[in-house]
């Protein structure tokens, strides 16, 4: 996996993907969401978040993320609206 550049499979565990030097960016699913603090020291620009309940949690991830990474883009599925 070390040459993987982008991960569209949403995760939920950020542990997954810290040791992917060459990933820039990630899908994250909001069901489960954790250990974003493994993605402290990557080349993550660019994150879309799914599965979210709320705009509040979807932006709630994004800001965690951020906490971690310089992003770049950020976005998520809205099926909140159902």
């Amino acid at each position: 996996m070390s040459k993987l550049q982008e991960l569209n499979y949403p995760i939920s565990d950020m542990q997954l993907v810290a040791r992917c030097p060459q990933l820039t960016e990630i899908s994250v699913d909001a069901v489960g969401f954790r250990h974003a603090e493994a993605l402290k020291g990557t080349g993550i620009k660019s994150t879309m978040v799914y599965n979210a309940s709320s705009e509040e949690e979807a932006d709630q991830i994004i800001e965690e993320i951020e906490q971690y990474c310089n992003l770049q883009t950020s976005g998520c599925e809205v099926s909140w609206e159902d």
